[in-house]
């Protein structure tokens, strides 16, 4: 039996392995362009199989797919999704062989930020803690933050986690030794912020206090999550909001022509939320924050609120909030 639905339906499959705040900011890029097609966005979980891909294609007869990034996306097969256009999201290069279209972050350009804030912190000796190669992006970041550091690098030493699968306890093991082992103080800047809740024990059970011996960088930013830890964890910001609105429009544009060629975009980091992992610096060079302030004295009269103010900057309210905090 198939659905009937009014508007034309775009199915948004999100990772169950994926933090909720990203997902949520990278759907909310997708609905802004998807009112202005009037799409129906349906958001599915990840399927368990290529046949549940065939199943929901059958099914809702959509007008293209986004998938995000998880372990699932080996389901989604020319067999699979038929003649459907589909766009990925934060996709490992090495399973698509060029061959689809791609919205992926930028590597460098988080290598980049990471490398200027650690060393901003006096520090000379740098570490990396990411996943095994199964997960291409980790190496990515890794190679990127390393080449960066320059004639700052005194020293440089990297660990990884197993992809995918639970931490056992002789890998905390092999993890607490490599951790007790870097020179202090020592900046590290972890693959993606869901690390930190390996490293923040290690580090307690060893006795390392944070930022003073170990400071501690993430990535994704969100802010929840970030906040749980003491210190709170300073995280590198990246706009999913915009990676969403790219994914959309890319999505648009194969819908509309179908003897596109498949290519890779990329979305670029916002900046680095800095917290108590780091010391708190916050980078002294914050041109949104200043003139949201003289835009607030020159609105003040005329009851202006966030919203109002984010118009004028072009960003999100997000990146407002964050930057004027």
């Amino acid at each position: 039996m198939k659905l009937v639905i009014s508007s034309p339906t775009v199915l948004f499959f999100h990772s169950q392995q994926r933090d909720r705040g990203p997902a949520e900011e990278k759907l909310r890029g997708i609905y802004r362009f998807a009112r202005a097609c009037n799409w129906n966005v349906m958001t599915l979980e990840a399927p368990r199989s290529s046949i549940e891909v065939r199943e929901q294609i059958e099914s809702w007869q959509p007008l293209g797919c986004i998938v995000d990034m998880n372990e699932s996306s080996k389901y989604f097969t020319a067999s699979s999704l038929g003649s459907t256009p589909t766009v990925f999201l934060d996709f490992d290069n090495r399973q698509s062989h060029g061959r689809t279209f791609r919205v992926n972050h930028n590597p460098n350009a988080i290598g980049t930020l990471a490398a200027k804030h650690l060393t901003s912190l006096g520090l000379q000796h740098f570490a990396f803690v990411g996943y095994s190669h199964e997960w291409s992006w980790s190496d990515a970041r890794k190679r990127s933050f390393r080449a960066h550091l320059g004639k700052k690098l005194g020293s440089f030493s990297s660990f990884a986690f197993p992809a995918g699968t639970a931490v056992s306890a002789s890998i905390r093991r092999e993890f607490a030794k490599w951790l007790s082992l870097l020179p202090h103080p020592c900046g590290i800047l972890l693959a993606d912020d869901g690390l930190a809740g390996e490293v923040y024990p290690a580090c307690a059970k060893l006795k390392l206090h944070i930022p003073n011996d170990i400071a501690i960088l993430g990535v994704d930013d969100n802010e929840r999550f970030c906040s749980n830890f003491h210190p709170p964890l300073s995280s590198i910001l990246l706009d999913f909001s915009q990676a969403g609105w790219m994914a959309a429009e890319l999505l648009h544009r194969a819908i509309r022509n179908h003897q596109l060629s498949p290519f890779v975009q990329t979305y670029e980091p916002l900046g680095i939320a800095p917290r108590g992992s780091t010391a708190g610096k916050v980078t002294k060079d914050n041109p949104i924050a200043e003139k949201a302030k003289k835009l607030v004295s020159e609105l003040s009269t005329s009851g202006a609120n966030v919203a109002t103010i984010a118009r004028h900057f072009s960003c999100s309210r997000r990146l407002l909030e964050l930057r004027f905090r």
